[in-house]
């Protein structure tokens, strides 16, 4: 079996049909539940707000290219299988109903930083068809735009509304949607159970906390270190000229065709910001990565932003995703335990996961960790290799915390 099969490979039958409670209905949460729901499990799916995807995960196109550097790093390994898996996950659910604009995505080569990346890259996907290299003029002609630099142009990349991939995501038969259902806590009985805001419990076989920086204010996913990132994002009304443009163009920002007449610039990074305004600062420097981008496009598209959203991302410290099953923070501090311990001797909560911190590239990580996830719950061997699967775990951090580095790299075998 190949890996591509390997990593969309969620149509394994059970025996007798469990039960699976989500909480969080952004792009993590709705690819949890659909991938529990695929292998059989009765989901129920707790959102707080009235709309699935209404926070992050409400941006109006995530764009959707994996990052990559040819380096052996477990950001490269994460970018690339997540990547593969959101690509098949569209191809499975449909593109057009999945309302994926498959326009491709060209990252530009436009500094001395990128263009030092470029002989790993060539070299360790030269066997690929991931992308093609494109000087200039070729990359003009395909974006339909004068572009200054050569890129790394994806051609099955693109962009995509997670608002409506996530409404597709919980159509399933055996996904049950709830909202304004605030989780307030978790208490394990002969079940897992949730306690809702509103007074209701709710009971299941395991439990994915998938509700970004909110995971802190639980106390069995608190330890897990989040930051709250703001995001700006810009909407600009497109002009004779920029509608021409036919790719989504990526350098430290990113700018996408005109749909139904208005661009997507973006985005700002701000770190503990809770300002929920949009900021006449905040697209002016949108608008300064636009002139990185194309200084043509910038000097149209000047005084044509309409409007904006604000977002707030969940980050980890080093940058990846919290994806797997927790372990019990307080038995681990109270505890006595070594660095060559046995794994499956430490205080697993089973059954209780988490799929958060996904960042800027919900879509490109958050559905291959609901599969790592589903896998797990299923006693199944993961179509992510090892190094990547110790390097999402999310008790690495609390692991570190108490010394214990080297066990953290090695809680999957």
């Amino acid at each position: 079996m190949n890996l591509i099969q390997c990593l969309i490979n969620q149509n394994h039958e059970t025996t007798a049909m469990k039960s699976a409670i989500i909480i969080g209905g952004g792009i993590a949460g709705c690819s949890s539940a659909y991938t529990l729901a695929q292998r059989g499990f009765a989901v129920t799916l707790l959102e707080r707000q009235a709309t699935l995807a209404a926070e992050a995960s409400g941006n109006p196109l995530a764009v959707l290219y994996p990052r990559l550097t040819g380096q052996n790093t477990s950001l490269e390994q994460l970018n690339l299988h997540g990547y593969l898996h959101s690509l098949k996950l569209i191809e499975s659910l449909g593109v057009k109903r999945c309302h994926y604009l498959a326009c491709g995505v060209a990252q530009l080569l436009n500094n001395q930083k990128a263009q030092a990346r470029l002989p790993a890259l060539v070299s360790a996907y030269q066997n690929t068809a991931l992308f093609k290299r494109m000087d200039a003029v070729q990359l003009s002609q395909l974006a339909d735009l004068t572009l200054q630099h050569e890129a790394i142009y994806f051609p099955q990349a693109g962009g995509i509304n997670l608002q409506a991939l996530c409404h597709v995501l919980t159509t399933h038969a055996n996904i049950q949607v709830l909202q304004h259902h605030t989780a307030l806590r978790i208490e394990r009985s002969q079940q897992w159970q949730v306690i809702s805001a509103n007074g209701m419990k709710h009971a299941a076989d395991i439990i994915v906390i998938a509700n970004a920086n909110d995971a802190t204010l639980l106390p069995q996913s608190q330890h897990i270190p989040l930051a709250a990132v703001r995001g700006q994002l810009s909407y600009l009304k497109a002009t004779p000229e920029s509608a021409h443009l036919k790719t989504i163009v990526c350098a430290d920002g990113y700018i996408t065709p005109a749909i139904d007449q208005v661009h997507y610039l973006g985005a700002s990074f701000s770190q503990q910001d809770s300002d929920a305004t949009l900021r006449t600062a905040d697209h002016e420097s949108n608008l300064q990565l636009l002139e990185d981008i194309s200084p043509g496009l910038n000097q149209a598209l000047q005084n044509k932003v309409i409007s904006g959203r604000v977002a707030w991302r969940s980050q980890t410290p080093d940058y990846l995703p919290a994806a797997g099953q927790l372990l019990d923070a307080q038995a681990l501090m109270t505890g006595k335990f070594y660095y060559n311990d046995d794994p499956a001797k430490l205080p697993w909560l089973t059954g209780l996961y988490v799929n958060i911190g996904h960042g800027s590239k919900g879509f490109l990580s958050a559905p291959l960790c609901a599969q790592v996830i589903a896998d797990h719950a299923f006693d199944l061997p993961s179509p992510a290799p090892n190094t990547l699967l110790n390097a999402l775990q999310p008790n690495r951090f609390i692991l570190r915390k108490l010394g214990l580095k080297q066990l953290a790299q090695h809680l999957i075998p």
